[in-house]
């Protein structure tokens, strides 16, 4: 039997790395010349630096990606900020504050002016209890509003569904906090990727995979796939290259981006909008320090949203950056860079090096209208699907990514009668 795994991104390689640990055959097949996804990282000859394509924050909130860390041995890779704190900046009034929330689930860090935004209320915060108990269909900005709306739930909004709290499903968010600021501290601690996120999660599952006797093949882009007479579950699988037929008991698990599973199977439900992400990496003169143990701010009132520091490379996020993702790269180059500018006292001119990276397709829209979208049935035997928007309960991130490929791989064990699902 073969488990045959269509990309090596994050679900994928979590979906590989379960199926090849339980003792079965897995090929996975990877259009690119590496894996990981939009969670890759590479050298830019620019920059002359490691880089991430994209910012992801892993916080406690995340069960699942902090197990299958210390299921890949990679939890030293990561600096944990702990006890949990969020430094933030509004470039408009030069405030800062610390977002501190405290242990346990009374959040009793609302009743200290120190721990929560600055120049807030108390009764700014009950808000929440609308968004909670929102009516269904509602946005994020029909249940909160007021102060709070700029210097937190837009910047919290923005960072996990990537979509704009004026068109973001309140349901959705709600659950993002209830996952997280309403369990506690620890629940809320960031974990940072010292040396980039391929370092810390790509590496060491293909390290482990081939080591189970699982094989990676890049550059192989699937055209087509259909059904063939050998059996009720025998596929063919039209690579650029060459063509697999799979064999009676094989498996092929499809962790693709929505758009590739639609031109594969037309008229298969996907998510039919999208929001770009657009992160900006500078490369400075020397190394800088933030907040965050010196390691990442949130920014309010400009354009960048996010800054993370490793050695002498800045790196900025800015989500829901559809219009933003129209502008040529000098341009975001420059007006991030002013922003940063005065979050880091530094001069605005001239820009430093950077390197600008687009994902106008990152994630999907997380409007209202999703809200009854199901998990994605497969469209015939022996087929199976991976990928964050597999999981319509979670935002398109990390932890969604690794859930739809345990998931995967535990629907392709148990047809095959496998009950050992290896240490998930």
């Amino acid at each position: 039997m073969t488990v045959h795994v269509i990309g090596a991104g994050i679900a994928g390689l979590a979906c590989a790395l379960t199926v090849a640990e339980a003792g079965r055959r897995v090929v996975v097949y990877e259009m690119a010349g590496q894996a990981g996804g939009r969670c890759r990282s590479f050298h830019d000859p620019r920059l002359d630096r490691f880089i991430d394509t994209g910012t992801h924050l892993i916080i406690g909130a995340n069960t699942q990606v902090l197990r299958y860390i210390d299921r890949l041995g990679s939890r030293e890779r990561f600096t944990v900020v702990a006890p949990a704190a969020f430094p933030f900046l509004d470039l408009n009034t030069a405030e800062r504050w610390i977002l501190r929330p405290n242990t346990g689930r009374l959040p009793w860090w609302l009743l200290h002016p120190g721990r929560r935004v600055a120049g807030s209320r108390l009764a700014d915060y009950l808000q929440i209890l609308r968004l909670l108990w929102g009516r269904k269909g509602a946005t994020v900005a029909d249940c909160l509003e007021g102060p709070l709306m700029q210097r937190l739930w837009r910047p919290l909004t923005e960072a996990t569904l990537n979509t704009a709290p004026e068109e973001a499903s309140a349901a959705l968010f709600a659950r993002v906090i209830r996952d997280s600021l309403m369990q506690g501290e620890q629940a809320c601690r960031p974990y940072l990727a010292r040396e980039g996120l391929g370092p810390a999660l790509i590496e060491p599952a293909l390290a482990r995979i081939t080591a189970a006797g699982g094989q990676v093949r890049f550059k192989s882009r699937l055209c087509a796939l259909e059904a063939t007479k050998a059996a009720p579950s025998a596929l063919r699988l039209q690579f650029e290259s060459l063509t697999v037929e799979t064999e009676p008991g094989d498996a092929v698990v499809l962790a693709l981006p929505p758009w590739s599973m639609a031109a594969l199977w037309p008229g298969f439900p996907v998510p039919a909008a999208f929001r770009a992400i657009v992160n900006v990496h500078y490369r400075l003169d020397r190394p800088v320090r933030l907040p965050g143990q010196g390691a990442f701010l949130a920014v309010v009132g400009g354009l960048a949203q996010w800054l993370f520091a490793r050695g002498d490379v800045l790196s900025v996020t800015v989500s829901a950056a559809d219009i933003l993702a129209d502008q040529n790269s000098a341009t975001i180059a420059k007006r991030v860079w002013s922003d940063c500018a005065t979050a880091l006292a530094l001069p605005a001119a001239p820009v430093p090096l950077s390197r600008v990276i687009k994902e106008k397709r990152a994630t999907p829209a997380y409007t209202p209208d999703g809200e009854n979208r199901l998990v994605p049935i497969s469209p015939m035997p022996g087929l199976f699907l991976a990928g964050d928007w597999t999981c319509p309960d979670l935002p398109a991130t990390l932890e969604a990514a690794i859930t739809s490929g345990l998931r995967a791989a535990a629907q392709v064990l148990f047809s095959v009668g496998t009950n050992r699902i290896g240490p998930c």
